[in-house]
């Protein structure tokens, strides 16, 4: 039995995490993981196979172009989304750069906008299913087989840290 098609949204929103994932799995039948942060999404990456990754591209810490590039370092043929409100300049430079068209985050559901990116994810959910969605074993070896993502790197996490304690403790 097949299980249910996985998406990854990367938002660091709570308002449009929930909005869409609410959307996606109503409309489209998917499973929506969320990730507020790069050390989430880093987290859901290297436990589970995605059959898309959405991701942010304004992202505190890591932006999303850099959690797409890392994305695809490991896996090529990952199908991988970046939307952003803001679909010219530094953004659009940045997903050109590693080959990743950039969406325009739609300003409601009842727009043309949100009808244009739900086609583009089920094209992109058509284009190469998650061959371990059905096997928990398959799964395992194909995460030992990957390279482990690493997003946040530990100057960034110790940095985080002492933030925290300074504020915590002020």
């Amino acid at each position: 039995m097949n299980e249910k098609q996985r998406i990854l949204y990367i938002e660091d929103n709570p308002e449009h995490l929930e909005l869409l994932q609410r959307y996606l799995e109503m409309k489209l039948g998917v499973i929506v993981d969320l990730a507020a942060s790069a050390g989430g999404a880093e987290m859901l990456l290297n436990a589970r196979c995605y059959d898309l990754v959405i991701s942010d591209v304004n992202l505190p810490i890591v932006f999303g172009t850099e959690i797409v590039e890392q994305i695809l370092k490991r896996d090529p043929g990952q199908p991988v989304m970046l939307l952003s409100e803001h679909t010219e300049g530094k953004a659009k430079e940045e997903a050109e750069r590693i080959g990743v068209p950039l969406q325009r985050k739609f300003s409601s559901f009842a727009s043309g906008d949100f009808d244009q990116f739900l086609t583009y994810v089920r094209t992109l959910l058509s284009q190469r299913p998650c061959a371990f969605n059905t096997n928990a074993d398959a799964e395992k070896a194909e995460r030992m087989l990957l390279p482990p993502i690493r997003l946040v790197s530990e100057n960034v996490q110790c940095a985080r840290a002492a933030y925290r304690f300074r504020h915590a403790h002020a």
